[in-house]
């Protein structure tokens, strides 16, 4: 009689045992956005302008490409963009010169020289050229193409390994401030005069639609 009640339960427990296992737990449940995750990192975006001694004044091609480095600055630039000039050269007078062309060309370009700050780096090489940097955020998307556990014998009704990747490359890649996916925005304070507006251009000519 024992021996059939400890069989009893050893077939119950087994069986409750693959019933818990057709119910999907914690890692089940992972979302798209965590499953794939995107990741973002910072990286320094930079230019060079050449130290010329025999010129007083910036290049029209120097002046160009920063009017393109500043586009680029308004749209990803994060902080303070800075500009380093040489130190060792035997003459660091020039590239001291040099650095501040350019800061009054980024300040004709409508940049602050508050929002500018200024560094030095040792080199022995001369003419050394000036640096323009600032640092911006790139999201990187996560990687597709894992095609194994299918939905072939999916009894728990689970979403396949591929599951949403491709929407979160695609998010990654036209994202416009990357940044923006590493803070919660704050909300601008919302304007209700627009939606008076449309109310009151939908009312009957004659009638409001707002009680007085």
């Amino acid at each position: 009689m024992n021996g059939l009640r400890l069989i009893s339960l050893l077939i119950t427990s087994i069986a409750l045992s693959g019933c818990a296992l057709l119910y999907n737990g914690d890692n089940e449940a992972l979302t798209v956005a965590e499953r794939h995750p995107i990741t973002v990192d910072q990286q320094t975006f930079s230019m060079t302008v050449t130290v010329d001694p025999t010129v007083s004044a910036l290049s029209r091609e120097a002046l160009a490409e920063l009017d393109e480095f500043m586009r680029v600055y308004r749209t990803r630039g994060h902080g303070p963009l800075t500009v380093t000039a040489p130190s060792g050269t035997g003459n660091d007078l020039e590239g001291q010169q040099t650095a501040a062309q350019v800061r009054t060309a980024l300040n004709a370009l409508g940049l602050a020289y508050t929002d500018m700050q200024g560094a030095t780096y040792r080199t022995a090489e001369r003419p050394a050229p000036v640096l323009v940097s600032f640092t911006q955020y790139v999201a990187s998307g996560p990687v597709c193409g894992v095609f194994k556990g299918g939905i072939v014998n999916q009894y728990k009704n689970l979403s396949p390994p591929n599951f949403g990747c491709a929407d979160q490359q695609n998010f990654a890649a036209m994202v416009a401030d990357p940044r923006d996916l590493t803070t919660v925005p704050t909300p601008a304070p919302s304007n209700g005069l627009g939606l008076v507006t449309a109310i009151e251009r939908g009312a009957l000519p004659g009638e409001s639609t707002l009680q007085q």
